[in-house]
């Protein structure tokens, strides 16, 4: 039987992290497992952290990423498994790996971000290179239809 103890939620501050946080706990709370939810900024993607030379500091905080989190996830429900909450600075794909690898990840749940057809064509995205090199199991939620 599949064993999994430990969690890992990539989270970006958008549409996704509802589901994304939501199914990690369940999944969690299933197996009895920890969760660990990770924020990564990538400096590459936005200009101000460049201009304020942090490109190795992330933006966000543990803090915060908790409190967004806890915007979905009613904390009583939160409570019933132990979760910890991780920011790094770096390439999203590589900063993932690194984070898995450290930390005896078993399963890592990422939101997919469903592209178009022509984004695909031209843009590979971080789920697909996660799912390449992750050293474990990958499970994909794709956002709810509004």
């Amino acid at each position: 039987m599949l064993q999994i103890h430990k969690i890992l939620a990539p989270v970006e501050f958008d549409d996704l992290i509802d589901d994304v946080a939501r199914t990690a706990v369940q999944f969690a709370s299933l197996f009895k497992a920890t969760v660990c939810f990770l924020h990564v900024d990538d400096p590459l993607a936005g200009a101000p952290s460049l201009v304020a030379g942090s490109l190795h500091t992330p933006r966000h905080t543990s803090d915060e990423l908790r409190e967004r989190i806890l915007e979905f996830v009613p904390a009583e429900f939160l409570s019933s498994v132990s979760a910890s909450y991780h920011t790094a600075a770096g390439d999203p794909v590589e900063e993932i790996v690194r984070f898995t690898k450290k930390h005896g990840i078993d399963l890592i749940i990422l939101g997919n971000s469903s592209q178009s057809m022509f984004a695909r064509l031209f843009f590979t995205s971080i789920e697909e290179a996660v799912i390449h090199k992750a050293p474990c199991h990958v499970l994909t939620v794709v956002q709810k239809k509004k």
